[in-house]
């Protein structure tokens, strides 16, 4: 049943966030109705999905499918992931080769563009709350990680500045939470 339950959610992940960082509020919302993961191994899970190779959302489908129910958890969750955008793409690719003028369909993407960003920055917001604050939403059990506010003021105008790979960031924000001993 769990294997299905994990299908079924990642599935409707898929169709809604478009993959990627965009989905990471979903998973909060996993964490929050199931327990399947913390919060807190939510964030590790995204570490560790950001600096393995191929797509965040299917790293993240895969590495929480793991941890709620192990190599068939992780199937589970990966197909339910991936389904959608492939039979979505069949559909869409044939449609589009007689479509591709419909001024509906191109109102369609145009609308969904900044759908997507705002997701993203949902994303983001969550991402900062809880690095720095140990929480995901503004409120009750909010507490001040000074560290990882110092840091992150001090690294995000360097990340405007100073366009590097994302794998420099990653080994930079490995380094100081072995350096400043970041829980």
């Amino acid at each position: 049943m769990i294997y299905l339950q994990l299908f079924w959610e990642y599935f409707k992940i898929s169709i809604v966030s478009f993959g990627g960082m965009a989905s990471i509020p979903f998973l909060f919302d996993l964490s929050r109705r199931y327990g399947w993961f913390t919060i807190s191994e939510l964030s590790d899970m995204i570490a560790i999905s950001e600096s393995t190779p191929g797509p965040i959302a299917i790293n993240m489908a895969t590495f929480s499918g793991f941890q709620t129910a192990g190599i068939l958890g992780s199937v589970a969750a990966t197909i339910g992931l991936m389904a959608p955008p492939t039979i979505i793409s069949l559909i869409v690719g044939k449609a589009l080769q007689n479509w591709e003028s419909n001024k509906y369909l191109q109102a369609a993407f145009t609308g969904l563009r900044p759908a997507t960003a705002g997701l993203l920055a949902a994303a983001s917001v969550s991402l900062v709350l809880l690095a720095v604050f140990g929480t995901d939403t503004i409120g009750a059990g909010m507490e001040l990680n000074l560290k990882s506010l110092i840091f992150f003021l001090i690294l995000l105008p360097l990340i405007f500045r100073f366009p590097k790979h994302p794998l420099v960031f990653i080994a930079l924000g490995a380094v100081v939470g072995i350096v400043f001993r970041f829980q």
